[in-house]
């Protein structure tokens, strides 16, 4: 906002036509453009042609070095004006350019910003508001289309948390969430729930496809020995259990979800 006031009170000072500061400000016209247009005639008219039928910068200076053909500055216009406006033109190139920086700046933090709010800070997996967004849109855009959701829980975390501490429990969790990311990858996504649960989305997959890659991820992560980074002491091994559900015609994220969170505490009663 800061930036486009400055920027709305620098063409107004320089008294371009109120038409021709709306385009710079909304960015149909470039500075270049706009520091041509200053030396036309009629930079309404010529505003319109640069929009409409894409005429250059160059284009735009030719025209303003026709109409003064052989004249100097304009008629009536005395040289010392002429001089001060070409001042004032450069003026208008640097503040431009400072407020596009600034625009640029500012939209590149808005985008982390974003980005952040929508990603675990620990696991740099997608976090649950993020998921839930997802899910909610999958499922209202795709009403017919196929959809497989899995919930994976790391089992008996708790216990290892309390033998080991939270940070070698911290570790766990980023092992967990980079063999999850691996297969995650778009257009299907991997998100963490909360605590030690996990969520991960498979857009026009169905079961059979998931349950193998999920069985795999599964085996991977029960073979690995653990290794504590501070001591190098093994930890053991960790165990995950998977909840399965494929999406049924129509139905909603939150059926969905509560299906294949059933199916989650049914691998666990089945046993870890």
């Amino acid at each position: 906002g800061k930036s486009r006031s400055h920027l709305a009170n620098t063409l107004r000072l320089l008294q371009l036509p109120p038409s021709v500061q709306d385009h710079v400000i909304a960015g149909t016209l470039t500075a270049g453009h706009a520091r041509a247009l200053l030396a036309v005639k009629d930079p309404d008219t010529v505003a319109r042609r640069v929009i409409e039928d894409g005429m250059t910068v160059r284009e735009v200076e030719a025209l303003a070095a026709g109409e003064q053909t052989g004249t100097g500055p304009r008629p009536g216009r005395p040289r010392k004006a002429a001089i001060e406006k070409d001042a004032d033109t450069r003026a208008l190139e640097r503040r431009l350019e400072s407020s596009n920086r600034e625009v640029t700046k500012l939209r590149d933090h808005m985008e982390q910003v974003r980005r952040d709010a929508m990603t675990d800070a620990l696991t740099n997996l997608a976090n649950r508001k993020s998921f839930d967004e997802a899910l909610e849109r999958h499922c209202d855009s795709d009403e017919g289309k196929n959809i497989t959701l899995a919930v994976l829980d790391i089992d008996h975390f708790k216990r290892f948390n309390d033998t080991w501490g939270h940070q070698t429990g911290d570790q766990v969790l980023r092992y967990v969430a980079s063999v999850l990311s691996r297969i995650g990858r778009a257009p299907r996504m991997a998100a963490r729930y909360g605590g030690e649960e996990f969520a991960m989305i498979f857009p026009s997959e169905n079961m059979a496809v998931v349950e193998r890659l999920l069985n795999e991820a599964r085996q991977e992560i029960a073979s690995r020995v653990l290794k504590r980074r501070s001591t190098n002491e093994d930890l053991g091994t960790i165990t995950i259990s998977v909840g399965i559900a494929e999406r049924d015609y129509g139905e909603d994220a939150y059926d969905l979800l509560d299906r294949a969170d059933k199916a989650l505490y049914q691998s666990k009663n089945n046993g870890r």
